[in-house]
């Protein structure tokens, strides 16, 4: 099909069929590169993303945990010394293993609070979580291990766990029985806490049982659930999971076991995760929203103090989708480009090729059919004809004259020839075998200066080709090189950024640490200040009472005075045997009317008394209030500093990510500036080469 095909068609084809292929390579080259670079910056965005949740993690976890020492210290002064195991009142109690859940029935002494039993009571432990603001239980030491005698935690059931004990194998109970105190992460009947257990003993020193404090970690904070609901991309989220692969955290599946999940490849991707820890991994899932199945890039992370994984997922076409749109407008500019090219060729051969080549023919065919039917005088027309295609009918016309030239006027032609000259033709007339002869030099002759002549103009159209391209590719990479200058500014310039940004940050984590130590400080002054009310209501209550004996001292002295009066009317009856029974009487009398007034200014003292006591309890309890809102306040402060510290953290974290991406923008403008030199040094080659060919054909003299 090709060989039917005109010659334009064959040289259109052929030209377009080679910058197609140039196009082609040039595009795949750039959409490998760039989806490398895409890929790449992806995983390093996700990374820094699952970074900053594991920092926010591991920061709520020791911030909880430095939280349960506070208050475990808080729950031993509750209970210190004041708890007795008292081995005459047996208790019969049903007991579960928290582990394996197996029951029994056992009889134990009572645990005593007070000279109250507080096995199943909930009023003390109650009150001890409600200042503490944690889950608290009360345990006492028993064969099995640490049996929970008084808690507020609950079970799945929506019991008290009451009842429940943890086992001699648990670390928990491995470290009370040691006298020492157990921090960190433990199973608490039903889930995972951050926990804090510490020994208690009786009056002899002897560990009785145990003080609990902790919170659940999916109460961890606030932040949980702004994890949850995170997007990234279009389809992106963050889940967790533990060892066992079950969901800790996740937008709507938390609690599901993933262990043996598969993805639509039939890879166990979880179980890939669990055992690599950290990493990157690609998995295949089927996509209900999408309907088909999907490539998803993971970043995990594994953080040990929770036992959790952080995993940051995205569909992987979602970071494509921009390069695979920039592919698209590549083919479509450069299939427009090829268009074009190919119309302005087609164009051009058209015009100066095809159109004339055809006049040619028509002129060649007649002057063919003259010398075939001996019309000798036939000449071909060159009018219309470029001048490139002129010296073609001219040389058909002077075969026609020179049929008839002798031999050696041949080979006197063939030997200027043969030095290089092509403007000699065989010009006298002859017949016969010599008119052959004749025809057929002349002919190779003209064919050969032809020839020469469009290889010289075609030296001279890539010389100037080549020297235009030259040209440009030098300007390419004169400006390859300034972009790559202002990228090192501007990547400079971020890095300075980037710098106080992470002082910012610096100074708001102490920031922050002040608040909390002042919140601290402030919560203590507090605590103080309600002891300091308390003491006081108990002064007004110790006066109430010396008031009221005060008044029967003050009843006691008027009786008195009644029975010494009625005692001097007597004697007085009695005469002078009653003299001496009524100096006693009287003396009686003073006694009693001294003790009334001292009664009396004593009353007044107590009651002045009073009235101070009750205006100093006034004073502290307006000093408690004001203690209490400075709580408040440094509570609110402080979760603004720490708001601000994890804006600092984070904001510090997307600079460092716009320095990497400003880098690779880098290293791309230099490899485009690289290819330009090589482009432009490629484009000197040629032209040298054209020039060596120009110089070539310039041995030859041409009509």
């Amino acid at each position: 099909m090709f060989k039917k095909m005109k010659l334009q068609n064959k040289i259109l084809s052929g030209i377009g069929t080679i910058i197609a292929i140039c196009f082609i390579s040039l595009i795949v080259q750039n959409y490998n590169t760039s989806k490398t670079a895409v890929d790449k910056l992806a995983e390093e965005g996700l990374e820094s993303m699952v970074q900053g949740v594991y920092s926010s993690l591991e920061l709520a976890y020791n911030q909880n945990l430095s939280f349960q020492k506070h208050a475990i210290d808080v729950a031993t002064d509750v209970f210190k010394g004041k708890l007795a195991v008292d081995p005459h009142k047996l208790i019969e109690v049903n007991i579960e293993n928290q582990v394996d859940h197996q029951k029994s029935s056992i009889k134990i002494p009572a645990m005593v609070f007070e000279d109250k039993i507080i096995n199943g009571a909930t009023e003390e432990i109650n009150k001890l979580a409600a200042l503490t603001g944690t889950t608290a239980t009360l345990f006492q030491l028993i064969p099995e291990g640490l049996l929970r005698i008084s808690t507020n935690i609950v079970k799945k059931d929506g019991t008290l766990a009451t009842g429940t004990y943890i086992p001699q194998s648990s670390p928990v109970y491995q470290t009370i029985v040691k006298g020492e105190t157990f921090f960190g992460r433990a199973y608490v009947v039903n889930g995972w806490y951050i926990t804090a257990y510490r020994p208690l003993y009786n009056n002899v020193q002897e560990i009785i049982g145990a003080i609990y404090t902790g919170v659940s970690e999916k109460d961890l904070g606030i932040f949980l659930n702004e994890i949850r609901q995170r997007k990234i991309k279009n389809s992106g989220y963050f889940f967790a999971l533990n060892s066992q692969g079950i969901l800790q955290l996740h937008p709507t599946l938390e609690g599901q076991n993933l262990y043996e999940t598969k993805d639509a490849h039939g890879e166990a991707f979880i179980q890939k995760i669990i055992n690599a820890k950290n990493g990157v991994i690609k998995y295949f899932w089927s996509s209900k929203e999408k309907g088909h199945v999907v490539e998803k890039t993971g970043v995990f992370h594994y953080l040990k103090d929770l036992d959790w994984y952080i995993v940051a997922t995205v569909d992987s076409e979602d970071f494509n989708r921009d390069i695979e749109e920039l592919k698209q407008k590549m083919i479509w500019s450069a299939s427009v480009m090829l268009l074009i090219i190919l119309a302005i060729l087609f164009f051009f051969i058209a015009r100066f090729v095809s159109r004339p080549l055809a006049l040619v023919g028509v002129e060649c065919n007649k002057l063919s059919l003259a010398a075939e039917q001996g019309q000798l005088s036939a000449r071909g027309e060159t009018v219309g004809l470029p001048n490139e295609f002129v010296p073609i009918i001219n040389g058909m016309n002077q075969v026609l004259e020179g049929v008839a030239r002798p031999i050696s006027e041949a080979m006197s032609v063939l030997e200027k020839v043969s030095r290089g000259d092509l403007t000699v033709e065989i010009s006298k007339d002859y017949t016969g075998d010599y008119a052959l002869l004749k025809d057929s030099i002349n002919a190779t002759v003209s064919s050969i200066s032809n020839t020469l002549q469009r290889v010289k103009k075609t030296v001279v159209e890539v010389y100037n080709s080549s020297d235009a391209v030259a040209s440009a590719s030098h300007t390419l990479s004169q400006g390859a090189t300034e972009q790559a200058s202002s990228l090192e500014e501007t990547t400079s310039s971020m890095n300075e950024m980037s710098s106080k940004i992470k002082g910012n940050a610096t100074n708001a984590t102490t920031a922050q640490n002040m608040s909390n130590d002042s919140k601290n400080i402030a919560e203590e002054g507090n605590t103080k200040m309600q002891d300091l009310v308390n003491a006081i209501g108990e002064i007004t209550k110790s006066n109430e009472d010396i008031s009221k004996i005060i008044k029967v001292i003050d009843e006691i002295a008027f009786q008195t005075n009644l029975l010494a009066l009625n005692a001097s009317v007597e004697a007085a009856r009695a005469g002078r045997h009653g003299k001496g029974f009524a100096v006693v009487a009287e003396e009686v009398r003073n006694l009693a009317a001294r003790s009334a007034i001292a009664a009396k200014e004593t009353t007044e003292l107590i009651e002045t008394s009073v009235s101070s006591v009750q205006a100093g309890s006034t004073l502290a309890n307006a000093t408690a209030e004001s203690l209490v809102k400075i709580v408040e306040s440094s509570t609110n402060v402080t979760a603004l500093v720490n708001e601000i510290a994890t804006a600092s953290n984070e904001q510090a974290e997307g600079v460092s990510q716009m320095v990497i991406a400003l880098g690779q923008i880098d290293q791309v403008t230099q490899t485009n500036t690289a290819s330009a030199e090589e482009s432009a040094s490629a484009s000197q080659e040629l032209l040298r080469a054209a020039k060596e060919l120009e110089e070539m054909i310039q041995q030859f003299k041409l009509s």
